[in-house]
């Protein structure tokens, strides 16, 4: 894995849940047979080993390999690069260190390095460094070959993480945790604990390769004679069983007894030298111990920048958990730390099942789904669904709002196209009217003018024909009684009416009718208002002095009014159009075709919404 490369696409790099779905299947199959290893083989196989490899030739296999540099140490063995004249390839050479290691005797200290190079070769996975070949050098010390790594160990890359350095990410820190819980999980199916899982454990190439190193603490699961009978009928199974040449004994189950591992790193259970009860959850909470680490600066239990004895860290593992990470960390996303502390349970059956349930939440986590180590409501699981899917819930909430504006404007469409409508009708009957008034006073009242009596009382006096204004009047008040239900209704009035029709009765739409119109002749009044508890168009045009009529409302007994001019605002036509009905009419005929473009609308929205998912769905999957 590339420092220089650039921060992968979390949605590239994993497969989707029914790929995780799948390995967790595999998972309970292999955890359902109960693998384990098959104890097969001599008591005293480590003498026998060393027999055998002091009679293949120890000078031949010295000259074979020319020794480099050391470039690590462990309790077990100090590791150089070395190379092999044979095959001109640079090798990683770990050798034994001592034949007598402490208090371990010479059989159990090279049985516990045999059984490492033994384990290592068995287990066949891209995660796990490959074993080249065990040997003993002219010097009798016992080593074995397997691959030179190049890169750094994870507790580096956790540090370059953090800082953002060399092209390192968390993100990328996390892809490289999620290799090594694919590489333990293989390891746990071939029934292989590893015991010290950490970050000095983990190296991470330079070509995004991750390898788990350092076997030499491991533990190979023992079973019983039917198990191992049982497992022999299934030794064709393409995950076959690590298989070693020591028995399980009495001696070593005590020793293993014994508090082996990295206290910072380990289980409670391991830290109480329970051999017994470690198993596969105990890596679990290694890994999340790494988790710890990568979130707070920090392992779990030691001060930053500090050192504290191993014994110490010990005690305070078996009395209690380490402080929570976002005490440590408080900006930590709650997601990791969730994982983190579900890994870290303090009892098993409360951490993750497998490795393979840990490294599907660690993935979940990246591409933002929800995780088995946090619950979460249907707002949160929502939110996330939004931040995993920013394309499609952009297109989603654009359609969501533009179909509300569209059905918000669709609904006052009758609305609009009733007062649109209203208004044009009513306009049209005021210039009617208008224009029957006129036709009335020049082709009537004046041709008749001295022949006929013309009066407001013309009904009073035989012969006598009504004034042009008494004419429009009665008009407007027939049209307004024989409107029936539809409420149209025809008014003329004035702020100087004639003595005999009484005083000005004005409301204050009228009011502001004639101030309107006096200011702005040639403009129409409008205004919308319930009339008699209907929704109403109230419609006011300026009825003009006309030259005709200036002398007889200057010089009538009965006129309030004496200085009229022609062009003067004499008084207001009022047309009041109900609109109820027109709009309920009109709402009917628009119902269904809503119905129908909504239907379509809201179809292809549904449909657009599951081909924009299946692209999403294949681009993740092409990204693999």
């Amino acid at each position: 894995m590339s420092a220089r490369a650039q921060d992968p696409d979390p949605t590239q790099e994993f497969p989707d849940v029914e790929s995780s779905f799948a390995a967790g299947l595999l998972s309970q199959e292999l955890q359902s047979s109960n693998p384990g290893i098959a104890l097969d083989g001599e008591k005293n196989f480590a003498d026998e080993i060393l027999r055998k490899l002091s009679d293949t030739g120890q000078e031949e296999r010295s000259k074979r390999y020319l020794m480099g540099d050391e470039i690590g140490r462990g309790g077990m063995g100090v590791v150089h690069k070395v190379l092999d004249t044979d095959l001109r390839r640079t090798l990683a050479m770990k050798v034994a260190l001592s034949q007598e290691h402490g208090d371990e005797t010479r059989a159990s200290f090279v049985s516990r390095f045999l059984e490492e190079a033994q384990v290592t070769g068995q287990l066949d996975h891209p995660g796990i460094v490959p074993l080249h070949e065990v040997g003993m050098d002219s010097r009798g010390r016992i080593y074995f070959t397997m691959r030179m790594v190049k890169g750094k160990h994870l507790g580096e890359i956790f540090a370059l993480a953090r800082k953002g350095q060399e092209g390192w990410t968390t993100p990328k820190a996390l892809i490289a945790l999620i290799r090594v819980c694919e590489a333990m999980a293989y390891a746990h199916s071939k029934g292989v604990v590893h015991r010290d899982l950490k970050p000095a454990n983990v190296m991470a190439g330079e070509f995004g390769e991750v390898y788990v190193m350092d076997w030499g603490l491991c533990k190979v699961r023992g079973r019983t004679e039917h198990e191992a009978e049982r497992l022999r009928k299934i030794a064709n199974h393409s995950l076959s069983l690590v298989k070693t040449d020591r028995v399980e004994r009495e001696g070593l189950a005590t020793e293993y007894g014994s508090t082996l591992g990295t206290p910072a790193y380990m289980s409670p259970e391991q830290g109480k030298g329970a051999w017994e009860q470690v198993d596969n959850r105990s890596d679990i909470y290694s890994v999340g111990a790494m988790i710890y680490e990568l979130i707070t600066g920090r392992a779990p239990y030691l001060p930053e920048g500090g050192r504290i004895p191993p014994h110490t860290v010990l005690q305070w593992l078996l009395e209690r958990a380490p402080r929570p990470p976002r005490e440590l960390a408080p900006k930590a996303p709650v997601e990791l730390c969730a994982i983190c502390e579900r890994a870290m349970a303090r009892e098993p059956e409360q951490r993750y099942r497998d490795m393979l349930e840990l490294a599907d939440d660690l993935r979940q986590y990246l591409t933002g789904r929800p995780l088995r180590a946090l619950k979460l409501n249907a707002l949160q699981r929502c939110a996330r669904w939004v931040r995993r899917n920013p394309v499609i819930s952009a297109f989603i909430v654009a359609a969501i709002l533009g179909s509300s504006v569209a059905m918000a404007s669709l609904a006052r469409l009758p609305e609009r196209l009733v007062r649109a409508a209203a208004e044009d009708d009513t306009r049209s009957k005021a210039k009617l009217l208008q224009d029957v008034n006129v036709l009335y006073s020049k082709n009537v009242v004046d041709r008749v003018r001295g022949h006929v009596v013309i009066t407001h009382d013309y009904k009073a006096e035989e012969g006598a024909i009504p004034l042009p204004a008494t004419f429009l009047i009665e008009l407007g008040a027939k049209i307004s009684a024989d409107s029936g239900n539809d409420g149209l209704q025809v008014r003329q009035y004035s702020d100087y009416p004639f003595r005999f029709r009484g005083p000005a009765k004005l409301d204050e739409f009228g009011t502001q009718a004639l101030a309107s119109l006096r200011a702005n002749p040639g403009q129409p009044f409008v205004r919308y208002e319930d009339v008699d508890g209907r929704p109403s168009l109230r419609y006011a045009e300026a009825r003009i002095m006309a030259e005709a009529c200036v002398k007889c409302h200057n010089e009538d007994p009965e006129s309030t009014k004496r200085d009229w001019k022609v062009g003067d605002v004499r008084g207001v036509l009022e047309i009041i159009h109900p609109l109820d009905r027109d709009e309920a009419r009109m709402r009917s005929g628009l119902l269904a075709s809503f119905g129908w473009a909504g239907g379509i609308f809201l179809a292809l929205l549904g449909f657009a919404a599951i081909l924009l998912l299946r692209a999403e769905r294949q681009r993740r999957h092409a990204g693999l």
